[in-house]
Order: C-alpha cells, then structure tokens, then sequence
C-alpha cells in the first residue's frame, strides 16, 4: 500500500480528498435549519400580484400557473416584481429560495445587470443597502425548471428588507414559482465540520510549501512563480464576492471607455478585423486565464526535468482547489466553467514554454 501511495504521490491524494471531502460538505450536507415559515406574501401568486411592487414600463409582467412571467426584450429597460417586509425578530440569516426558468437572457457587462432573485436591506432613512450582498444572478438558459437559493446575512443596519424578482438593464424571459423566505440558522456541527476542513487545508498547503523556495534554481522565475501562485490565490480564495463585483464593474467600465476611444480613433478604420482585438471578455475570465497560463510557462521552463504528466496533474489540482475553497468566501461560488478556463490558461502556457524550449536548445 506505501509503494503505491508513493507512486502517485502522497500529496496529491490528500489533496484529492481534501476537495471530495469540501465539496461534498458544502454541496450534499444540510447545513442550515429552517426557523421559519415562509414570510413572503402572495408567494404562488395565487392572487395574481397581490402584495407585490410592480414595474414593467417597457418589458412585459403575466402570472399563470402559480408562476410569475417577466419577459423583457429591449436594453437598457428594468421589469420587476419587489415585496417589502420587516425583519423577523432574532434573525441574523434568512434564506432566499424559488424556482426559475429562464429563456434568452443575455446579461449586461455590469454584475447588477442581469436576472436575478435579490434581498436588499432598507435603512432608517429609506435607502437600499446595495453594498451589502443581496443578490442570485439567475442562469442565461435553464433546462425546465431550476431550484436556485442563497442564504443572506441581514445587515445591521437595516431596519426593513426588498425582495426582489427582476430583469435589471438585462433582457430575456423568466419565469419564477414556489419563492420561499425563511429565517434559518447554520447548524453548529457544520462549522465545525468546515472549520476543522479549513484548519486542514492551512496545514496542508504549509507542508506544500516548506520546500517551495528550492523548487526553482532561477530566481526569477522563483520569484515570478511566488507572485503569480500569491495573485491567484489572493484573487480566487481572499476577496468576497461583493468587493470583486466592484473591481469587476470598475474594470468594465474602464474597458467600455477605452472601447469607445479605440473605436473612435480615426487609426480603427485601418486596422483589419482579424487583428482588431474584442474587448468584450470579463476580466475576470481572463484574469483566471492569463494567471494560469503564466504559471504553467514558469513552472515547465524552471522544472523541464520534471514530467510533463505530473505537472499537469498538480496545477489542474492546484486550480480545483482555489475553486472549492471560494465555499469559504462571502459571496462567491465554485464554477465548473471556470475551472475549464484555468485549464485553458494552463494548455497556453505549457505550449508557450514548449515553444521557449525549443528555441533555447536550437541556440
């Protein structure tokens, strides 16, 4: 049994069981308890829109079916479904949950420009706390009907709260049934079952790195490695959700800005459309992309000694774990499309190293 853990590598298997072990935690255990009844209104929409805010001044609002339709075909144009209601005495956390089914819908470049289920808090003086997380950005195209729900802290500040179904400067149609809101609470054997996986990761990646610093002979592609891995891991597993939807907003609306100035730039009109660039990617996207083909370059041309399987196998891993651990981060969720990106990031990169190989052993 110990040659072959030793074959495949003790690390990689804990690794292996690490993710299993966060994933499973976070996706298949019930992790919260119901406190509540469901404290929405009108929430079949059994008395059509009943209790519920309306606004549809250029999409269209239908009920049938115990469901609500909100169907919008013109941007920039808002149509929604909101109901106020106090917050229920003792609650800190309240679940937001429903089932959708979305048609075409095509998001804006802005994180708030989407279909969505929301939870916004009210202050005393009126004023919706958007800075709080308070959103479910609902699918582009869903398969039937999809069970969607997040668990909301409310803020403290707030004194009432909006919940909200709405195509916000986003156009498309959806359908919305069975909303549920109820006050819930983590059960306590669940952090500690997470913090005790959490303890394990820090432990995990500290026996990873105490020989980082021999990895490479170089030490400029050492260092590049060190800020590369700390960049990734930063952007991916540290920032919450909230705090990257703003440096993502930021940084569309910077892109949408050069756009316009490249665009209008009398120099565009000569530029042919195979080389003028499309500057419609997410940063994120690319950020994710970018990041990950760096690291496969610097880790095949300061190690090409090392197999080239293995060292696929260890940055694939690297990849899935800064993905499960976003379970960890407000506001943020694993995405399977994500991880194929990195694994795109990685393929570049490994070309490009094979590429600076070849031409270094031909000089």
């Amino acid at each position: 049994m110990r040659n072959f853990f030793d074959s495949i590598g003790i690390k990689r298997v804990v690794i292996c069981l690490l993710i299993l072990a966060t994933y499973i935690l976070f996706t298949l255990a019930p992790r919260y308890q119901i406190n509540s009844m469901n404290l929405l209104h009108n929430s079949d929409f059994s008395e059509g829109f009943n209790n519920w805010m309306e606004s549809s001044n250029c999409g269209r609002l239908t009920q049938s079916l115990s469901a609500a339709l909100l169907d919008n075909q013109k941007s920039p144009c808002t149509v929604f479904l909101r109901q106020q209601i106090p917050i229920p005495l003792n609650a800190t956390q309240l679940k937001l949950a429903a089932e959708v089914n979305t048609h075409n819908v095509s998001q804006g470049k802005l994180s708030w420009q989407s279909a969505r289920l929301s939870l916004v808090g009210i202050d005393r003086d009126g004023t919706k706390l958007w800075h709080h997380p308070h959103m479910i950005k609902l699918p582009p195209q869903s398969k039937g009907w999809q069970h969607v729900s997040q668990v909301f802290s409310i803020p403290p500040d707030a004194v009432a709260l909006i919940v909200g179904l709405e195509i916000m400067d986003a156009t498309g149609t959806v359908a919305a049934r069975k909303l549920k809101l109820s006050s819930v609470s983590e059960n306590s054997w669940f952090s500690t079952a997470a913090n005790s996986l959490l303890i394990l990761w820090g432990v995990t990646f500290l026996w990873l790195g105490k020989n980082l610093h021999r990895l490479f002979s170089s030490k400029i592609i050492q260092g590049s490695f060190l800020i590369v891995s700390a960049s990734i891991a930063i952007g991916c597993c540290m920032i919450p959700g909230k705090i990257r939807d703003i440096i993502l907003d930021r940084s569309q609306e910077t892109i949408g800005k050069l756009k316009i100035v490249l665009v209008e730039s009398p120099l565009w009109s000569y530029v042919s459309p195979e080389l003028q660039i499309d500057l419609s990617l997410s940063p994120d996207k690319a950020g994710h992309f970018v990041l990950f083909a760096m690291l496969a370059f610097l880790v095949r041309v300061g190690r090409p000694q090392d197999r080239f399987a293995a060292q696929c196998f260890n940055l694939m891993l690297f990849a899935a774990s800064t993905e499960v651990l976003q379970f960890y981060i407000s506001g943020r969720q694993p995405g399977i499309t994500d991880w194929f990106i990195d694994a795109g990031g990685l393929t570049l990169g490994f070309f490009f190293a094979a590429i600076f190989r070849h031409r270094q052993n031909n000089h």
